[in-house]
């Protein structure tokens, strides 16, 4: 639907586009000034919403208005985002030879020639700025991002990168080094008693792939076989989480945090 919808040339395109987001990806939006960054409205992201009505309205009377992500919460999304004017190229080539490649992940090109990976919202994370990587930003909780097919003020369009689109891709969790650069080193953070007993009572859709994640890396820093590991991680979403993950989610989920783990033993960064 919405690769078709990105291939048109109609007046309707971002009002069409915008109502996809949500009805596909349960994604909320809300609109910014045509050919800006700037929210419409006062309140900016504050403003996004999952309601269609609402979100006709927006377009009927503004057809030419952007689209606009909030990051964090509101939509489970962070977004690593890569701008070449400030440094973003060298920094993100710095940064992969330092730890490893980033995981295939939905991504979008922008119109500033940078891009913008996708990443399940990940709550640990406290801070955009990546110290000593200039021109890279992790957005998060209290941020936004622009979406395809939103007009730059330079009049280039955002785009999805033609392999990683939202409907052929998942949005994959972020990688734990990556979460480390973002905020505190939470390897020195023990989690409070309250934190496992949420995740061990069960989790509820709309957290379960953060709780998954957390559950796993704990095994695996233990020093668990990572079969065991799996085989607890496993029993534990089928038998408590409300719907459990697919299996499919799941291992995504779990061979994330295990190819992160595995990365980091052979850094030494334990």
């Amino acid at each position: 639907m919405i690769n078709s919808i990105l291939a048109q040339k109609q007046e309707d395109i971002l009002y069409k586009s915008a109502l996809a987001y949500v009805e596909l990806f349960n994604w909320p939006v809300f609109p910014l000034k045509p050919k800006s960054k700037t929210p419409l409205f006062a309140g900016g992201f504050h403003n996004a919403t999952r309601d269609v009505s609402k979100i006709k309205q927006w377009w009927t009377e503004h057809p030419e208005a952007n689209i606009g992500l909030p990051t964090g919460d509101a939509s489970g999304i962070s977004v690593l985002d890569v701008d070449p004017r400030n440094g973003g190229d060298s920094s993100i080539e710095k940064l992969i030879e330092k730890y490893e490649d980033l995981p295939d992940t939905v991504t979008c090109l922008t119109a500033g020639g940078g891009q913008h990976y996708y990443f399940l919202y990940d709550k640990r994370i406290n801070k955009s700025k990546l110290q000593g990587y200039e021109g890279l930003d992790l957005q998060g909780r209290g941020k936004y991002v622009i979406l395809p097919p939103s007009i730059h003020p330079n009049c280039r369009k955002y785009e999805w990168e033609l392999s990683s689109r939202p409907t052929d891709t998942s949005i994959v969790n972020v990688p734990q080094w990556l979460i480390e650069l973002a905020g505190e080193d939470i390897q020195t953070v023990k989690k409070p008693l309250n934190h496992w007993k949420e995740i061990l009572g069960g989790i509820m859709e709309g957290g379960r792939n953060e709780a998954t994640a957390s559950l796993a890396g704990y095994l695996l820093r233990k020093g668990l076989h990572p079969e065991v590991a799996y085989e607890i991680t496993y029993l534990w979403n089928k038998g408590r989480n409300t719907p459990p993950l697919s299996d499919d989610e799941m291992d995504r989920t779990f061979n994330s945090i295990f190819q992160s783990e595995v990365g980091r033993l052979k850094k030494g960064r334990y």
